[in-house]
């Protein structure tokens, strides 16, 4: 085999062994790969259900919390509105009090005066009037 026969022989095994490395390599990579991105997989959907069954227990947590608030709120409204009109009516009694003092106190200064009488021709119900021409 001359020289020429030889190098050419050398380059074709040359290159299907870097042909045949490339593809030993290449499947053990995609293996490596294929093998990482299903555990990746795995703890993504594993923390997603953790999350998820956490957001779901939050949400019964809310719900149940909602449904009580809105059982007590109208007990509340009761007790306030309950206690405001106790308030009023306190105060009320209160301001009552304070104006029977003050009659009692305006009657010791001063007493009430006699009502006039009003002027009068006849006891007929009608209200005392003059004839027009008589004003001058």
């Amino acid at each position: 085999m001359p020289l020429i026969g030889w190098i050419g022989a050398v380059v074709a095994s040359v290159l299907v062994g870097a042909a045949l490395g490339w593809w030993v390599v290449n499947r053990i990579m995609a293996r490596q790969y294929k093998s990482r991105l299903h555990r990746a997989t795995e703890a993504i959907k594993q923390q997603h259900a953790s999350t998820d069954d956490k957001l779901r227990a939050a949400h019964t947590r809310a719900t149940l919390e909602l449904e009580q608030l809105r059982a007590s709120v109208p007990r509340q409204v009761a007790v306030a509105t309950s206690e405001a009109r106790a308030k009023i009516t306190r105060l009320e009694e209160q301001l009552r009090h304070a104006h029977a003092e003050l009659d009692k106190l305006r009657a010791k200064i001063a007493p009430p005066a006699a009502p006039r009488k009003r002027e009068t021709e006849g006891d007929n119900g009608f209200a005392a009037t003059r004839p027009f021409g008589d004003s001058q």
